[in-house]
């Protein structure tokens, strides 16, 4: 199992507008699958993301993003007590969007289909306990560039 801390922020300027940043929290529970001197893990995730961002002082539009994704990655161990992953995920995200201003509000809210690729480390801090830094370029929708994202958590065994 795992949880999460997740920092993503838009690198392109679609359509003219800068888009929110988004953070919040993903937990996943993953299966371990040893292979020789490496390690193969699946896993399924369930994210909550949120962020806002004003424009011009009176525009303010304000997304929740609400992943839902299985994922593969490769694990290979360094030492004792690192190791290093690369791996992707796919799955589909429910989503809110909120733009309001003037007293005027509008909203919308969808679901589509979602994919990440992923890469980091982790580190034994405990004999089932793992301290995980990694980054995620994960892609929502179609039309727009994708979010890059700074996770730090915990993944644990049982």
């Amino acid at each position: 199992m795992s949880i999460k801390g997740m920092y993503g922020f838009h690198s392109g300027n679609d359509y003219g507008i800068d888009m929110p940043d988004l953070y919040g929290a993903q937990l996943g529970l993953h299966a371990n699958i040893p292979s020789g001197s490496v390690f193969h893990e699946l896993s399924f995730n369930l994210g909550a993301l949120t962020g806002s961002k004003t424009y011009g002082g009176e525009l303010k539009w304000k997304q929740q993003v609400f992943p839902f994704t299985a994922g593969y990655s490769f694990n290979v161990p360094l030492s004792d007590s690192a190791t290093f992953y690369l791996g992707g995920k796919i799955g589909f995200h429910y989503y809110k969007q909120e733009l309001s201003g003037g007293g005027e509000k509008a909203s919308e809210s969808d679901s589509s289909g979602t994919y990440s690729a992923l890469i980091g480390f982790k580190f034994a801090v405990a004999e089932k306990t793992d301290l995980v830094i990694g980054y995620e370029i994960t892609k929502y929708w179609s039309d727009v560039d994708p979010y890059h994202f700074i996770t730090v958590g915990f993944s644990w065994s049982f």
